[in-house]
């Protein structure tokens, strides 16, 4: 399976403990994965499990109900963590909705909120109740989505949200402490590099950060035919594609993923094998340059 979309739009951290242990090598290496999280009518026509058998790496939201035991020894488990933002579907929305940390919906995504990360409560609350029982369960490490929400908001607003990108740096350490044996690896978008690497042209060059291990970029510039050859070489069976522009469909076509499913949109079903109906009740939102 691919998510191009998914990978260009986070950052993904893996925090891993012995069994057996997993470092950014191990990561790079990994060419079959499945990210399965959210609330998806694509997900519940799918067998998930059958596709997902001979992943090397699967992500898997916090519901109890996966049984993540049943995957082969050597897959590396990850657990899908939200830094700054949250849903108004999850369970906890009731004792979040009215917390000083909660910022304003995401357009791009219905039902999801933006936080502060800069709030001492949010990043307790991580880091004590919603990080620990996940690697209680037997997963190996977590991915943290919305990384990218800290420089937006103090992009957007630099005076209410001065410090949103330290922040984040420091809650970064704050997990490095909680998890002293973690190895961290940081996969993310060459424009969010700076946060984790120092300029090439300063003394010490590189990691500068005590709480990442490594750091793994990637341009989001390559060209169709390009990103086509690429995911060809990973010989995917089924592609879930995202993001609803024709490119992200063209892209899983011309690598020539057998099963490509996505939502109908104008100028791409062409290129799907399964073009969804539109949501009820879906929210159109324009991008801008800002976003």
């Amino acid at each position: 399976m691919t998510a191009r979309a998914g990978v260009l739009a986070m950052s993904i951290v893996a925090c891993t403990h012995p069994r057996p242990p997993a470092n950014g090598a191990d990561l790079e290496r990994v060419q079959r994965w499945w990210i399965v999280i959210g609330h998806s009518p694509v997900l519940e026509s799918l067998d998930w499990r059958h596709y997902a058998r001979d992943a090397q790496m699967v992500v898997l939201s916090t519901d109890p109900r996966i049984p993540i035991g049943q995957f082969p020894e050597s897959t590396i488990r990850l657990a899908y963590v939200s830094v700054a933002e949250t849903d108004t579907r999850w369970p906890n929305w009731p004792a979040l909705q009215n917390q000083p940390f909660i910022v304003e919906p995401n357009p791009d995504w219905p039902a999801n909120v933006r936080v502060d990360i800069r709030d001492p409560r949010w990043q307790d609350r991580l880091l004590r109740e919603d990080i620990p029982p996940l690697i209680a369960r037997g997963f190996d490490g977590v991915m943290l989505d919305t990384i990218d929400t800290a420089p937006y908001l103090e992009r957007k607003d630099p005076t209410r949200f001065a410090g949103s990108r330290q922040a984040l740096r420091d809650w970064a350490r704050r997990l490095r402490e909680r998890f002293p044996e973690a190895h961290v690896t940081l996969l993310t978008p060459s424009k969010l590099r700076d946060l984790w690497l120092a300029p090439p042209q300063s003394e010490g060059g590189g990691l500068h950060h005590p709480a990442v291990n490594e750091v793994i970029s990637f341009a989001a510039d390559e060209g169709l035919l390009s990103v086509g050859h690429q995911l060809r070489k990973s010989d995917f069976d089924l592609a879930l594609v995202l993001p609803n522009s024709p490119r992200s469909a063209m892209e899983t076509w011309l690598a020539r993923i057998p099963q490509r499913i996505g939502y109908a949109r104008p100028w791409r079903n062409w290129f799907l094998t399964q073009a969804l109906p539109p949501r009820p009740g879906r929210v159109a939102t324009l991008k801008t340059p800002e976003a």
